[in-house]
Parts: structure tokens; sequence; C-alpha cells
């Protein structure tokens, strides 16, 4: 009974193999039968009818058409365009060549094989019109079919790809490919050519070597680039994939910017963690190399070595670590950036050894000219920006052991940067700077079209000599200085800053010297000149001193001081006046006097006069001002005022002045006497 059974089972499996292998003779024949008997240019023609019935546009199919039906069941298309709809000129699409084919029998078996992929000289035409109409809005498909099928499709399953069989490509090629897209209304142009894709065989959860080149120009801003991508792709449609062995290449060409060339690669290995979400770039290598006459280092190099961690479902990236490497410069720090709803946060945490500014900027006077850009209407400007500022929070770490600038040397600099709401404020902020300590807090509101900043700054203890001399290398003062100002301003340029700059500030300088200027020396040469003595010849032009204090009062870039106060041994300097930076010009009135002491810068010859008000008028130009003394004024005031309180004196008590009228003149008469030996 079981050996009946078991032929019986076997004649049914031969009579149902011969049914299967029947079915497959007829369907090779009736493909046989359509291959020869089609007749391809009606079908081209039949083609070009159904699209100008769907669109109202010209398809011209001007190459060879081939079918193919077994073993392979495909289509090779020569030379086609699609044309543009109405208002529009030239072609929507084109193409030179196109091959696909799909083999038959494995399809049986729920196995996809294609041959390879090809596609030559394909090219794409997108324009929009200044009046805001384009040449693609006709084709736009949509709609709730459309919606409810791309539901469901991403309500399926995971597993449905493997479960529906094996899939293999032999391989895609694209040649010569492009996309342009003229906006016409925003006056822009994007041009992507000469687009070139080669893979090799396809097989999912295999490794995958392909190579990517194109161009990309753009003329707002007018950039145009050369760009290759290099790799192994690894593809599993329910499981991790990657990109391991990226090598990816930039030459961009930049016209009418500081910078005119940038080259650029990029190294690393890229994996997706479809289960977790998780994204990671480890190692990601940057290298760059920029060039242009704004840059005093040709080429300017900048290296970065970081690893990337991105979480998908919550939204953030993080660097870390993360290594810079630039002329004159190392850094190591990380930082992470986050998505939540419309907020933006950035929290990093940098570590600089130095930075020398002097190999990025060129030196003042040799920088080139930025071009103005284009205006926007008065509706759209700044907006974005200020919307943009407001969803950013940026909280942060910067540390900079050397800042050099030119000869300008801040050490030991630390900082904590924090912005919400577009206001940015640093505080603290300490720096070494000479000698001395110095700490800020800094406001900057940028939200405005001009930023409106907010300093409060107090430095202890530096040399203000050395500090001026690299600053703006002029040797003006010398001394131990401690300064605090509390200022406000506005930062578009130079122009403004110095016009909205407003404030106070108060300044103490401790055992230095005022330098470009001798103050004893100016007064023992009007002596000889007044008193027809051989003038001496100049000393050495500074005034010592041993403190040098004062306030300021800054209104729109007026500096306005009323309580200067310099003492010396020799002298006793008050001064009132304002500085007008704008203008940079100066009017101040300085008030010296000689104090009883034959110590200090030769105070023996001006004993005669001790405490004469001598005053020096400075006015001019900030960077050269003129010093004018009058000591001749200066004494007549002295006389005439002392005879005033002799008459004072006397009509006061007119009995007693009677009584000894020489007590009363002995003041004016030393005075006279000093006189006389002045000009005798």
């Amino acid at each position: 009974m079981t050996t009946s059974r078991g032929s019986t089972m076997k004649r049914f499996f031969k009579v149902f193999g011969l049914l299967v292998l029947i079915l497959l003779v007829v369907i090779v024949g009736v493909i046989g039968y359509l291959a020869l008997t089609v007749d391809l240019d009606q079908v081209k023609q039949r083609i070009s009818a159904e699209v100008k019935k769907q669109t109202g546009r010209e398809l011209v199919i001007a190459g060879d058409l081939e079918l193919s039906f077994f073993p392979w069941v495909g289509i090779e298309i020569g030379q086609t365009r699609l044309g543009n709809p109405a208002g529009f000129q030239g072609d929507f699409v084109s193409f030179e060549q196109a091959h696909a084919s799909i083999r038959l029998i494995p399809l049986f078996s729920k196995q996809v094989e294609m041959s390879r992929l090809l596609l030559d000289g394909f090219t794409l035409n997108l324009v929009q019109r200044k009046d805001g109409f384009n040449n693609w809005d006709d084709l736009a498909a949509g709609g709730e079919g459309h919606e409810k099928k791309q539901t469901e499709k991403q309500s399926e399953p995971s597993g449905t790809t493997a479960a529906a069989g094996a899939f293999m490509l032999d391989g895609i090629e694209i040649r010569n490919a492009g996309i342009v897209y003229d906006d016409r209304k925003a006056g822009t142009r994007v041009e992507l050519t000469r687009f070139n894709l080669t893979t090799e065989r396809i097989d999912l959860k295999r490794d995958i070597p392909f190579q990517i080149s194109f161009a990309l120009n753009l003329t707002e801003p007018n950039i145009k680039g050369d760009y290759t991508l290099d790799g192994v792709a690894f593809i599993d449609p329910d499981g991790p994939c990657r990109i391991r062995d990226i090598v990816f290449s930039a030459d961009l060409q930049l016209a009418n910017q500081p910078i005119e060339q940038v080259e650029a690669s990029l190294n690393g290995n890229l994996n997706l963690d479809q289960e977790h979400k998780r994204l990671t770039f480890d190692p990601l290598q940057l290298q760059v190399a920029l060039t242009g006459d704004a840059l005093p280092e040709k080429p300017t190099r900048i290296k970065l070595n970081t690893v990337l961690n991105a979480e998908m479902e919550s939204t953030t990236a993080r660097l870390q670590p993360l290594q810079l490497e630039m002329p004159g410069s190392r850094m190591t720090g990380e930082a992470t950036f986050a998505r939540k709803g419309e907020e933006h946060r950035v929290d990093f945490s940098m570590a600089f050894d130095q930075i020398d500014l002097a190999r990025f900027v060129p030196p003042a006077g040799q920088e080139e000219p930025v071009p103005e850009p284009k205006e926007q209407p008065k509706s759209q400007q700044g907006q974005s920006d200020q919307q943009g500022l407001r969803n950013l929070v940026v909280n942060g770490d910067l540390t900079i052991g050397r800042l050099v600038q030119e000869n300008l040397l801040i050490t030991d600099i630390a900082m904590r940067l924090k912005m919400v709401n577009g206001v940015l404020r640093v505080n603290p902020f300490t720096a070494k700077l000479y000698g001395g300590l110095a700490n800020q807090d800094i406001l900057v509101d940028l939200r405005p079209a001009a930023p409106e900043v907010k300093v409060k700054a107090l430095v202890k203890g530096f040399q203000i000599g050395d500090y001026l001399q690299a600053s703006m290398e002029k040797d003006l003062l010398s001394g131990t200085a401690d300064v605090k100002a509390d200022i406000n301003l506005t930062a578009a340029d130079a122009e403004s800053i110095k016009k909205s700059l407003n404030g106070t500030a108060a300044f103490n300088v401790r055992n230095g010297a005022l330098k470009g200027v001798n103050i004893p020396d100016m007064i023992r040469r009007a002596k000889a000149a007044l008193a027809g003595e051989t003038i001496p010849p100049a000393s050495l032009q500074q005034t010592d001193f041993t403190e040098l204090s004062g306030t300021a009062l800054i209104r729109d870039g007026v500096v306005n001081n009323d309580d200067l106060s310099m003492k010396s041994p020799l002298l006793r300097i008050t001064g009132n006046g304002n500085a007008d930076l704008p203008q940079e010009r100066v009017n101040y009135l300085v008030t010296a006097k000689i104090v009883g002491t034959t110590k200090g810068q030769g105070g023996a010859d001006l004993q005669e006069l001790a405490g004469l008000p001598i005053p020096i008028r400075i006015k001019g130009s900030l960077s050269e001002p003129d010093w004018k003394l009058d000591l001749a004024a200066a004494m007549k005031g002295k006389v005439e005022q002392q005879v005033k309180g002799v008459i004072d004196e006397a009509m006061k008590d007119p009995e007693k002045a009677m009584k000894d009228p020489g007590k009363l003149l002995e003041e004016p008469k030393k005075t006279l006497e000093g006189l006389k030996d002045m000009f005798k």
C-alpha cells in the first residue's frame, strides 16, 4: 500500500513538472512571437500620443526602441526628448540612451535579477519665470490615492523586503547627466553637470563599491565646483547599513570673494543602525585648503578629526573627541548639537593652545573689499536671521593659551558663552594682559540689524606702555595701570562704533611717564625765551609722574574729562577738556604747578615759579596734538591776582592799610622782583 502511494506521488510530480515545462515553452513561444511581430515604430507613436494626451507635451523618441523578452525582459531606448509646456523654450528632459532588463525565470522563485542599468546624457531643465510660473507644476502628481498608497507602504511591517525574495542588480551606470534650476524670479541659477555614477554588482547584504563625480555651479554666490565621492556601500533593508572607505573631494572656485579657492577632502566610515536609529561617522577626517588675497598664508590649511554620533529619535549629534589644526594653532574639545521643536541648541567646550590672527587676517590697509549683498525687500530683511537667532541656544566654554594679533599678546584667556533669544553674554571673561589681569562682562544683542554691545571691564596692574606700543605701535604712556570701564556701543562698523560710544571710565596709572612731551622742559624753555636767555636744548620728551588718574564721561563718542590729576616730585597737574573720537580731535586744558622742591626733572632752576598755575592748551588731531604753554599769561595773572588782593584788603580796612602800606604790597613786590630777575 505504501509502495503504491509512493509511485503515485512520483507520477504526479512527473506530470506536474511536464506541465510546468509545457507552460514555459508556451510563454517563451508567445514572447518570441511578440518580439518578431511587434511594430516598434508604432509603439513609439502610441507612447508619444499617450504622453501628449496626458500632459499636453511633445515626447519625441528619435533613437531606436528595442525590446527583449527572453531570457531577459528588457527595454533599450535611444535619444528621447520631452518638451516644455507653452511659454517655455527648449526641452524639459532628455537623454541619449537608457537600458534596463530583468531575468524572467528567477521571477517565478521571487528572485529579482537585473542587468546593468544604463542612463546616458540625461538632462533635466527646471525653470521658474519672473512671474512665478514654472515648467513642472503641470506634471506634479498627488491626491488622496497617492497619499494613501504611501501611507500603506510606510505601514508595511518590517521584514517584507526579505520575504519578497533575493535582489541582485549587475550595477548602475549614469553617464554625463545634468540638472539645471533657473530661478529667474530670484535671479539665481544652479547647474549640476557632468554627473557620473558607476557601481559594481549590487547584491543586498554584500559590499558594493561605487564612484560618483559631478560639477556644481551657482550664480549667487558665484561658485564653481568639481566633486568626487568613492566608497564601498553595504545595504541591509532590515539591519545596519554602512559606507566604508569614504573618499570625498571638492575643488571650489569663488568669484568676487576674499577667499578665491577652497580644496577639501573628507575620509571616514559611515554607519547607520536602523534598529536604534543611530548614525555614526567614525572616523571623520576633514582637510581644507583655502587660497585668496584675504589670507596672508596661501594656502591656509585646516584639519579636523572627530567622531560623529547622531541620535535620530532625539535629534542630537555629538562630535567627540574634536581635534582641529590650523596654522600655528591646535584645538581639542567636544560639541553637541540638538533640536527640540523650533529650538536649536549648541553646547561646546574648546581649548586652543594659541591663535595667531596674523595668519588669518591681512595687515591693516590690505583688506579685500567685500562685495555688497543684493538688497532684499524690507519685509524680508533680517526676518529669517532674527527668527533663527531667537531659536538658537548656545552654552560653551572657550580657553586660549595665547592670542596674538600682530604685536599684541594676550594670554590665559578663559570665557563662558551663553546665548538665549538672540542675546549673547560672555561672562566670566578673564585674561592676562601685560602683567595684569583683565575681567570682563560682555552682552551682545544680535537681534537688531546693527548689534548692540555692552561691556563692563576691569583691568588691574598691567603695563600700559607695553600694551599701547603693541596695540597702536605708539609710545604714548608708561606705568602700571588700573582701568575700569562701563560702556555700550553699536557694532555696525568702525565709524558707527565711535559715534555710538557711551558710558563711563576711570583710570589710575602709577610710576610712569607721559611720552612725547616734557612739561618741565616746556616751562624752562618758555622762561628762558621770556627772559631773553639762550634757550636750552630740548630734553628727553617725556614727563615723569608718580600717579596719573581721572574719570571720563562718554557721550556719542565724545570723551569728557574734568578731573585729571598728575603728580610728580616736581609737578602737580590738573586738566579738563574732551576728545572727539568720530572727528579725531582733542581740546584740552592742562594746568601745571611747580611744587616747592628741587627734586624731579631739573626742578632747581624753576623754584621762582613755584605755586604758579601755568596753563597748557592741547588742541588738534588726536594722533598729533599741538601743545601750547603761555608762561607770560601765567605771570601776568599772578600779579593781577595779588594786586587785586591788595586792593580788596585795603577796601576792607583803609585805616590799617594807610598805617603800613608796605606790608600790603609785599607779595606783589616779591612777584615783580621775580619777574625782574627773569627779564634782566
